[in-house]
């Protein structure tokens, strides 16, 4: 009896979010008295075993996929692996392409599908487990009936514990064929710049910003603090910034360590997709903003005037 979690690298390496599932799904199998067993794509056989570290028994390396690849062929094939570790429970990350594969090993296994997983079960047979669905607004709770599911784990969710197993990797090489219906295609982000999802500190900026030319300090001050640049909708509609950066609840929901909010209102939409950081600093002139509500520090003041003197205190090594 195993539980199976699959993580699909990104340039032949793991992100924090992705070693914290880890450290969740060795808790759970813990919990459950059983194995976790990886299942792993574009991960380095050294990176397979460090990511394996964090918990888990066993590590099935696949290989073979290309850039460009069809999810049918993976989906079949996780199943496949999944019935071979006599899985119990497949656990997937929140991010595209691992969701879209959650729903097609569901369907293919016939066992149920439960998305925005927060917490260890309450129980096992049957399986009740505490969900957060509408974007986190609500917590529901949720019984299957059977001790086999399929669960989509929210970002955030674990603790990072490396060095604690030596898994045994073993790499299986697939072949894949081509389904031109359901194909997705890899694209990694310019110059290097982390994605929104894999970030741990996130800069983002509002329509208090004026306007795209006064984004330099915002993009220095996430420089400064190793972290990926996002916006609130309102400036990914007026052209200011790439949608690809637009964080709300009809854009990325992400969850990182950090999120800064510079300029921006605090629109339930765009909570619905932050508030899974673990800490929010809010920097607005408005007192009355509803960003406020959520944020853990507050700064009230003219964004042009605040970012700058941040900036100094941070090249200056001001505590």
């Amino acid at each position: 009896m195993s539980i199976i979690l699959y993580i699909q690298g990104r340039n032949n390496h793991f992100t924090p979010h992705q070693s914290a599932w880890v450290g969740f799904a060795a808790t759970l199998s813990a919990k459950n008295n059983s194995s976790l067993t990886l299942l792993v794509r574009d991960l380095s056989v050294e990176q397979a075993t460090r990511l394996g570290s964090h918990g888990a028994n066993k590590v099935v390396l696949l290989e073979g996929l290309q850039a460009s690849y069809d999810l049918n062929t993976v989906a079949q094939q996780l199943a496949v692996e999944y019935k071979a570790a006599e899985g119990i429970l497949f656990l997937f990350g929140n991010d595209p392409t691992s969701a879209a594969l959650a729903a097609m090993s569901a369907a293919i296994l016939n066992i149920s599908l439960v998305t925005g997983i927060f917490s260890i079960p309450k129980s096992f047979n049957p399986l009740i487990i505490d969900r957060k669905p509408f974007s986190g607004k609500i917590i529901s709770s949720v019984t299957i009936q059977t001790p086999e599911a399929v669960l989509v784990l929210n970002a955030g969710v674990g603790e990072t514990k490396a060095g604690i197993t030596t898994p045994v990797v073993d790499a299986k090489i697939i072949e894949s064929v081509s389904d031109k219906g359901l194909q997705l295609e890899s694209e990694q982000p310019e110059g290097g710049k982390q994605l929104l999802n894999e970030a741990l500190r996130v800069v983002s900026g509002g329509r208090g910003m004026r306007g795209p030319e006064y984004w330099k300090p915002l993009e220095e001050l996430a420089d400064l603090l190793g972290a990926a640049m996002a916006c609130s909708r309102p400036v990914s509609d007026e052209g200011w910034r790439s949608h690809h950066e637009h964080v709300g609840q009809t854009g990325k929901v992400i969850a990182p360590e950090l999120y800064i909010a510079c300029g921006i209102s605090g629109a339930i939409q765009h909570i619905a997709g932050v508030n899974g950081s673990k800490v929010i600093v809010a920097i607005n002139k408005d007192k009355e903003a509803p960003i406020f509500e959520v944020a853990d520090y507050g700064i009230v003041g003219d964004v042009h005037a605040v970012i700058p003197a941040l900036i100094k205190a941070l090249k200056n090594g001001t505590p």
